[in-house]
């Protein structure tokens, strides 16, 4: 049947704004920005200055962006990074600005009809009854860590959803704060939709909608295995989802819930795992993280963007924190992203065969060896029929290999759900990777899994319920379905684009071009 579409709203048009000064700052002094443009508002944190011997204090400056300046400032004991700001303009949420000690709590500050602070703190997650499973870097998160604030948004101004480092995501009232549910999901950076009015997250390779007021899962959809460290992004007239990963990305249509594998060598979402970077999209075409504009139908990053020290995106604007080199005044501007048509340098670099090591029209010979032997014979016919449809020629003579093979192996995988809670159990995908003189070119991997809110039957048990939707057995659609990447950068493609543009506090300066 068809998947009802999804119906999550579209983002205000851009607006322009007035920058905002902040004079006598240290380089990166500004910890944070939150910004709510139907409101005119902006909060951002900044460390202040500290005399030898005082304790760290944070500066809170509440801006009016109509008129560009700051209208209310509050200094703060201890470092604090703003998260969030409520969609009426009242309401702030922060957490410590690195991983590690105040990174447990949750901060809610109300600002009163006198002007003052009221706060509250507290700590919003606990470890999972189950222990802590997730691994990063390859090395098992401590008890500590695990229950560190990931990500926290409002939803509506009376809704703050947190999610932890382990993968806890929980829902709170803000008169309390007070929790009101809680879901072990996994862990990722999750989005709210463009209209405000819910969350979307990650459950194993499932996407989750949540509605926090309602307290409900409103939809779900299967997305394959997501990208290590994924984090979510909406673009901005709210038709497409993207899950980003380092060095690829997921594409959901809201409407079809069709999903598209893109690799992006150079994307990077996160460092190991512990420092997010910014990531979004650029408008409704172009991807932004990192400071560099992606087009997820190429490979290659398109553009650069320097001299943000802080970044948020929303809606059809980048907002971004940023000096002159040489100035002590920090500036908050909102920037329309890009500023320029980027596609004439994908076609160019397109008829550049210099810059690529595989690219349509190039041979690729089919290995399928690891394939149990029955099924060889149509894995094979399979794939090739993938690459003429990708423009690329089967050929025993490639030099290319894409190599098609089941992991017999397996790797212990846990299924969260609505209705069965947590289920264990082994991932055996079916595997697919393009390889060149024995190095890695890209890979994929699809295993067969099961809805956030399928439920099992009256008196099934789980093994009965995992034999009945063949819960990690080998995914063989991957075969038919391939995301192969058509280009693959080679060693004399740009690794940061065809050019560069700086931030300044009145416009985006632009430097020319690299000619490839």
């Amino acid at each position: 049947p068809t998947p009802e579409s999804w119906l999550v709203g579209q983002s205000s048009a851009a607006q322009e704004f007035a920058a905002i000064n902040f004079p006598k700052l240290a380089p990166f002094a500004v910890t944070g920005i939150a910004v709510r443009p139907e409101v005119k508002r902006a909060v951002v944190t900044i460390k202040a200055d500290a005399k030898k011997g005082q304790p760290v204090a944070t500066r809170v400056a509440l801006c009016d962006l109509s008129q560009g300046k700051v209208i209310n400032e509050w200094q703060l004991p201890g470092e604090y990074r703003v998260l969030d700001l409520s969609p009426d303009g009242r309401l702030i949420i922060a957490t410590s600005p690195q991983p590690g000690k105040g990174r447990e709590s949750l901060r809610m500050w109300l600002i009163g009809s006198d002007s003052q602070l009221r706060r509250w703190t507290w700590t919003p997650h606990e470890v999972p009854a189950g222990g802590v499973s997730l691994a990063e870097s390859g090395r098992k998160l401590t008890t500590a860590e695990a229950i560190e604030v990931r990500w926290a948004a409002f939803v509506g101004n009376d809704r703050i959803v947190s999610m932890s480092r382990s993968g806890q995501l929980r829902v709170f009232n803000t008169d309390g704060p007070k929790a009101i549910a809680t879901i072990d999901a996994t862990a990722c950076r999750p989005a709210v939709t463009p209209d405000g009015t819910r969350v979307a997250f990650l459950a194993g390779e499932t996407v989750a909608l949540l509605d926090p007021n309602a307290g409900t899962i409103t939809g779900t959809r299967t997305i394959s295995q997501p990208p290590p460290y994924p984090v979510l992004a909406f673009n901005p007239d709210g038709t497409e989802l993207a899950i980003g990963g380092n060095g690829k990305a997921q594409l959901m249509d809201m409407a079809s819930a069709d999903v598209r594998q893109v690799a992006l060598p150079q994307l990077r979402v996160t460092e190991a795992g512990l420092y997010d970077k910014p990531f979004g999209w650029a408008g409704d075409r172009y991807l932004y993280a990192d400071e560099m504009v992606f087009d997820p139908n190429f490979p290659l990053p398109l553009w650069t963007y320097q001299g943000a020290e802080q970044t948020l995106i929303r809606g059809y604007q980048v907002w971004v924190s940023l000096r002159t080199p040489g100035s002590a005044t920090s500036t908050l501007k909102a920037f329309t992203l890009p500023q320029q048509d980027l596609q004439s340098y994908v076609t160019k670099s397109r008829e550049n065969p210099a810059l690529f090591v595989v690219k349509p029209g190039d041979r690729i010979r089919v290995d399928v060896d690891g394939i149990p032997l029955e099924r060889q014979s149509v894995v094979k016919g399979a794939l090739e029929g993938r690459l003429k449809e990708l423009g690329f020629l089967p050929s025993e003579s490639g030099t290319v290999a894409l190599i098609a093979s089941v992991d017999l192996i397996g790797t212990a995988a846990s299924l969260n759900s609505v209705s069965n809670g947590t289920i264990l159990y082994k991932r055996q995908p079916a595997v697919l990777r393009l390889m060149l003189s024995g190095k890695e070119l890209w890979s994929e991997s699809w295993a067969m899994t099961a809805p956030f809110d399928q439920p099992m039957q009256k008196n099934e048990t789980v093994q009965d319920f995992q034999r009945r939707i063949s819960l990690g057995d080998p995914n063989y659609e991957l075969f038919k379905l391939a995301p192969i990447p058509l280009y693959v950068p080679g060693p004399n493609a740009p690794s940061n684009g065809f050019g560069s543009s700086t931030f300044t506090p009145t416009s985006i300066q632009e430097r020319a071009s690299t000619d490839r």
